[in-house]
Protein backbone atom coordinates (compact mmCIF):
# COMPACT_ATOMS: atom_id res chain seq x y z
CA UNK A 1 0.00 0.00 0.00
CA UNK A 2 2.82 2.45 0.84
CA UNK A 3 4.51 2.08 -2.54
CA UNK A 4 1.18 2.59 -4.32
CA UNK A 5 0.55 5.76 -2.33
CA UNK A 6 4.05 7.03 -3.14
CA UNK A 7 3.70 6.26 -6.86
CA UNK A 8 0.31 7.97 -7.13
CA UNK A 9 1.06 10.74 -4.63
CA UNK A 10 -2.33 10.01 -3.12
CA UNK A 11 -2.78 9.18 0.57
CA UNK A 12 -5.93 8.16 2.45
CA UNK A 13 -7.64 11.08 4.18
CA UNK A 14 -7.71 9.17 7.48
CA UNK A 15 -3.89 9.32 7.50
CA UNK A 16 -4.06 13.11 7.46
CA UNK A 17 -6.41 13.44 10.43
CA UNK A 18 -4.90 14.05 13.82
CA UNK A 19 -6.06 14.53 17.36
CA UNK A 20 -4.31 17.60 18.74
CA UNK A 21 -3.66 17.67 22.46
CA UNK A 22 -2.28 20.91 23.91
CA UNK A 23 0.18 20.32 26.78
CA UNK A 24 1.13 23.27 29.00
CA UNK A 25 4.90 23.83 29.12
CA UNK A 26 6.47 23.54 32.59
CA UNK A 27 6.54 26.88 34.40
CA UNK A 28 4.02 28.45 32.00
CA UNK A 29 0.84 27.32 33.79
CA UNK A 30 -0.22 30.87 34.78
CA UNK A 31 0.57 32.45 31.40
CA UNK A 32 -2.20 33.70 29.11
CA UNK A 33 0.04 33.44 26.01
CA UNK A 34 -0.83 30.82 23.40
CA UNK A 35 2.88 29.92 23.26
CA UNK A 36 2.56 28.33 26.71
CA UNK A 37 1.27 25.21 24.97
CA UNK A 38 3.26 22.45 23.30
CA UNK A 39 0.95 20.71 20.79
CA UNK A 40 1.06 16.92 20.64
CA UNK A 41 -0.48 15.32 17.54
CA UNK A 42 -1.84 11.81 17.69
CA UNK A 43 -1.89 10.32 14.20
CA UNK A 44 -3.38 7.22 12.63
CA UNK A 45 -0.96 4.28 13.02
CA UNK A 46 -0.93 3.58 9.26
CA UNK A 47 0.01 7.22 8.67
CA UNK A 48 2.82 6.95 11.23
CA UNK A 49 4.16 3.84 9.48
CA UNK A 50 4.11 5.70 6.16
CA UNK A 51 5.80 8.71 7.74
CA UNK A 52 8.59 6.51 9.14
CA UNK A 53 8.98 4.84 5.74
CA UNK A 54 9.34 8.23 4.06
CA UNK A 55 11.79 9.46 6.69
CA UNK A 56 13.93 6.34 6.20
CA UNK A 57 13.92 6.74 2.42
CA UNK A 58 14.71 10.45 2.57
CA UNK A 59 17.52 9.91 5.10
CA UNK A 60 19.02 7.13 2.99
CA UNK A 61 18.94 9.33 -0.09
CA UNK A 62 20.35 12.39 1.67
CA UNK A 63 23.13 10.61 3.55
CA UNK A 64 24.19 8.17 0.82
CA UNK A 65 24.57 10.96 -1.74
CA UNK A 66 26.12 13.54 0.63
CA UNK A 67 23.39 16.09 -0.14
CA UNK A 68 23.73 17.78 3.26
CA UNK A 69 26.38 20.33 4.00
CA UNK A 70 28.73 19.36 6.86
CA UNK A 71 27.52 22.49 8.68
CA UNK A 72 23.91 21.26 8.71
CA UNK A 73 22.76 20.60 12.27
CA UNK A 74 18.98 20.86 12.25
CA UNK A 75 17.08 17.77 11.08
CA UNK A 76 20.31 15.76 11.14
CA UNK A 77 20.91 12.46 12.89
CA UNK A 78 23.23 12.68 15.90
CA UNK A 79 23.59 16.48 15.55
CA UNK A 80 21.78 18.85 17.89
CA UNK A 81 21.46 22.57 18.40
CA UNK A 82 23.96 22.16 21.24
CA UNK A 83 26.47 20.74 18.73
CA UNK A 84 25.87 23.77 16.50
CA UNK A 85 26.38 26.16 19.44
CA UNK A 86 29.61 24.42 20.41
CA UNK A 87 30.89 24.59 16.82
CA UNK A 88 30.24 28.36 16.76
CA UNK A 89 31.89 28.76 20.16
CA UNK A 90 35.00 26.90 18.96
CA UNK A 91 35.25 28.95 15.75
CA UNK A 92 34.91 32.22 17.70
CA UNK A 93 37.46 31.14 20.32
CA UNK A 94 40.00 30.13 17.66
CA UNK A 95 39.58 33.43 15.82
CA UNK A 96 39.85 35.52 19.00
CA UNK A 97 42.93 33.56 20.14
CA UNK A 98 44.50 34.31 16.75
CA UNK A 99 43.76 38.04 17.22
CA UNK A 100 41.16 38.11 14.46
CA UNK A 101 37.96 40.14 14.37
CA UNK A 102 34.78 38.08 14.66
CA UNK A 103 31.41 39.06 13.21
CA UNK A 104 28.45 36.79 13.91
CA UNK A 105 25.09 36.98 12.18
CA UNK A 106 22.15 34.94 13.48
CA UNK A 107 18.96 34.24 11.56
CA UNK A 108 15.79 32.91 13.19
CA UNK A 109 13.82 30.76 10.74
CA UNK A 110 11.51 29.21 13.34
CA UNK A 111 8.37 29.39 11.17
CA UNK A 112 10.00 29.25 7.74
CA UNK A 113 8.43 25.89 6.86
CA UNK A 114 4.94 27.21 7.62
CA UNK A 115 5.02 29.16 4.35
CA UNK A 116 7.30 27.02 2.21
CA UNK A 117 6.19 26.37 -1.37
CA UNK A 118 5.65 22.60 -1.52
CA UNK A 119 5.18 22.89 -5.30
CA UNK A 120 8.77 24.13 -5.63
CA UNK A 121 10.08 21.43 -3.29
CA UNK A 122 8.36 18.68 -5.28
CA UNK A 123 9.59 20.18 -8.57
CA UNK A 124 13.18 20.29 -7.25
CA UNK A 125 12.97 16.67 -6.09
CA UNK A 126 11.56 15.55 -9.43
CA UNK A 127 14.38 17.29 -11.28
CA UNK A 128 17.15 15.95 -9.06
CA UNK A 129 19.17 12.83 -9.83
CA UNK A 130 18.62 11.67 -6.25
CA UNK A 131 14.87 11.32 -6.81
CA UNK A 132 15.41 9.21 -9.93
CA UNK A 133 17.74 6.92 -8.05
CA UNK A 134 16.07 6.43 -4.68
CA UNK A 135 12.39 7.39 -4.83
CA UNK A 136 10.17 5.17 -6.94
Amino acid sequence: MNNGCLRKGDFPKRWKRTKLIPIVKPGKEGSKEVTKFRPISLLNIEGIIMENTLISRINYCVYSTNLLNNNQYGFSTQRSTMDAAMAVKNIVEEALNAGEVVILVSLDIRTSFDTVSWTNIIKSLQESDARKTYIT
